[in-house]
Order: C-alpha cells, then structure tokens, then sequence
C-alpha cells in the first residue's frame, strides 16, 4: 500500500511538473492570495474533515487549482486539530507552486517541515521546499535542501530522495 502510494504521488508529481513546464500555462502568476473570508470568526465547518478534504483533492485532480487553493486553505482554517491539515498545507503549496507563487509555496511547505517534522508529507514538501528555492533562482539553498531530504529521509521515504538526487544532478 505504501508502495502504491507513493507511485500515485510520483506520478501527481510528474503531471504537476508537467503543467508548471507548459509555454504559456492558463495559470495566472500571482504573488497575492485573495482572504478566504471578509468574516473575521470562521462559522463552524458543516462537513466531516474527512469529505472536505477530498472535495479539495477532487479539485485538483479536476485541474481546478484556483479553487483547489481556496479549498486547501479553507481546510486547514476549519480543520486545525485533524490529522489532514499537514496534507492540506502541502497540497497548497503544490498549487501556489503551480501558479507561481513562490513565497506562498514557500510558506506551506515550511509549515508542514516546521510543524509536522514526523509526518508522511514532510520529506515530500522538504523536496518542493527545494525546488520552489530552485525556481526563484536561489540555487545553493536549493542544493542545500535536496541534500538535507537526502541525508534525512534515505530508507524512510526512497521514493522522495530519488527524486531529490535527480533534481539534485540537474543543478
């Protein structure tokens, strides 16, 4: 099962890059997230975590990033507690990713490396932490951090630190 799960997320990892390579992309390239809410007290969620987040994945898998983002966002704001919200923060970094939206990315990511240093998801996001860096042009940190993933998750998380010595060759 593991195994699967980490082909299915290679392969979602493979079409994200995919799309982010595309010339001239449908996906507008803004630094600026739009407020999930113009209510200051979020009303109390009316759906199980569990549905809203795959509402959210469903979204992404549509190739409905705008709306992924917003869902992503939406779920760790109402969520706080459950044990999805790391994956939700990754996820919403993949889209800003996706958009171009480096700093954003950037933040998700952290969070999810900061706060959840033990969860399935962190190698993952500490590799798109490094490629995000690549893409800004912030080279070395990016060679930095694909050696972090490498030297941290090697026999926890293969799958992740193949593609970080991948990357790490192209740089």
């Amino acid at each position: 099962m593991q195994q699967s799960g980490q082909q299915r997320y290679l392969d979602l990892d493979r079409r994200l890059s995919l799309l982010m390579q595309q010339p001239g992309a449908a996906f507008p390239a803004t630094e600026a997230t739009p407020p999930l809410s113009s209510s200051p007290v979020a009303a109390e969620p009316t759906v199980p975590a569990a549905d809203a987040y795959k509402q959210a994945m469903t979204l992404v898998r549509n190739k409905q990033f705008v709306e992924a983002q917003q869902a992503f966002d939406e779920f760790a704001q109402n969520y706080p507690g459950d044990e999805l919200v790391a994956n939700a923060w990754y996820w919403s970094g993949e889209v800003a990713l996706v958009h171009g939206q480096h700093d954003l990315a950037l933040t998700q990511f952290k969070k999810v490396i900061d706060q959840y240093p033990e969860h399935g998801k962190t190698p993952d996001a500490s590799y798109k932490y490094a490629v995000t860096l690549h893409k800004q042009g912030r080279i070395d940190e990016a060679r930095q951090w694909l050696q972090k993933v490498i030297n941290s998750y090697a026999g926890k998380a293969d799958a992740t630190v193949q593609l970080a010595r991948s990357y790490l060759k192209t740089l």
